[in-house]
């Protein structure tokens, strides 16, 4: 879907609230396969290429949603594969229910981490960002269009798609460029100031196939430990 059937389709219904946007993402499913019919030849497993860059992809989510402000503490990464999804990252409920727009940002890099994370350490991209990508769109559309943060667009908001002219279509569908543009350059700036870590996690991952919020917080506290003795 474009900005400009994002944008009417904004209009045209409710905003989504914060948190089914946090629903939507954290449902990425990255589908290995339907069920299989009866006789049908079985599911072959992911191969070492997949893992690998499910491994990276994951890591870039929550390397991003650990260091990155006004995120919820990361509970689970995994790369395992079950009946919802290849990989994914859990975290903990928000203890409040109202996003700003720094949340919002964060929460954008960290939807977008893992296609960059494919891109800066595997110099390619795969198409398990598709969810990602959907779900960042929705959220940069609503942020101009119900929530006021465009910075060309402001509080000027048409009522209904009667009032959409061609010049605030343009600006409307340039904040939501400009948002994403500036989520993706945060994710990648993250992810490089803490490389090591991804990489380090990716290979924890290839290694165990999933991480639980003890031995999360126990790796970040070493990395952290890690680079402080360095300086």
């Amino acid at each position: 879907m474009d900005a400009i059937a994002l944008f009417c389709s904004a209009l045209a219904g409710a905003a989504l609230t914060a948190g089914i946007y946090q629903f939507m993402w954290k449902r990425r499913m990255r589908k290995l396969a339907a069920a299989p019919e009866p006789g049908s030849p079985p599911q072959t497993a992911p191969t070492e290429w997949d893992r690998r860059f499910m491994a990276f992809h994951e890591a870039g989510h929550a390397v991003c949603s650990y260091y990155l402000p006004e995120r919820e503490p990361l509970i689970k990464i995994t790369i395992s594969p079950s009946d919802e999804a290849f990989g994914m990252i859990r975290t903990a409920p928000r203890s409040h229910h109202n996003e700003t727009r720094v949340s919002f940002a964060s929460t954008l890099a960290v939807m977008l981490a893992g296609r960059v994370s494919e891109e800066l350490f595997l110099h390619e991209v795969t198409t398990s960002c598709v969810h990602d990508l959907a779900a960042a769109r929705q959220l940069a559309a609503d942020m101009v269009l119900s929530f006021g943060m465009g910075s060309r667009t402001g509080l000027t908001i048409p009522p209904s798609e009667l009032n959409c002219g061609e010049t605030l279509r343009d600006r409307c569908d340039a904040d939501i460029q400009e948002i994403l543009a500036d989520a993706a350059r945060s994710a990648r700036v993250t992810l490089a100031a803490h490389a090591a870590e991804v990489k380090e996690l990716a290979e924890l991952l290839m290694e165990k196939g999933s991480v639980e919020q003890p031995e999360i917080d126990g790796f970040f506290r070493r990395r952290r430990k890690s680079i402080s003795l360095e300086t």
